[in-house]
């Protein structure tokens, strides 16, 4: 269910902390950077692999640039809430995404 160990409260406090706005800033600035972070992580390498369309996605400067913006994490984050929720409640199944491990039952 949800980001495994994260405490929602405390990824809100981080993502609006100026140092950690910048520091994302400047690494989703540079989509080589991005890129070897991602290749050196076996999991989300696999995932590239499996789905073309996400290695793309991730090349993508504009998608990066979006994705570095603190209103865009937090609204992740409280979509990511929202389906948590609604999976432990019976309301939605949960979401398979191709290259990704289907997520375990709440």
């Amino acid at each position: 269910e949800g980001l495994p160990n994260v405490d929602p409260n405390a990824m809100q406090q981080m993502l609006q902390n100026p140092a950690i706005q910048q520091m994302m800033s400047s690494m989703f600035s540079n989509p080589d950077l991005m890129m070897s972070m991602m290749n050196s992580n076996p999991f989300v390498r696999e995932a590239m692999t499996a789905n073309p369309q996400l290695r793309e996605m991730m090349s993508n400067p504009a998608f990066l640039r979006q994705m570095s913006d603190p209103r865009t994490l937090q609204s992740i984050l409280q979509m990511q809430q929202a389906m948590s929720h609604l999976q432990s409640i019976g309301l939605a199944p949960p979401i398979a995404m191709p290259g990704f491990p289907p997520a375990a039952p709440a």
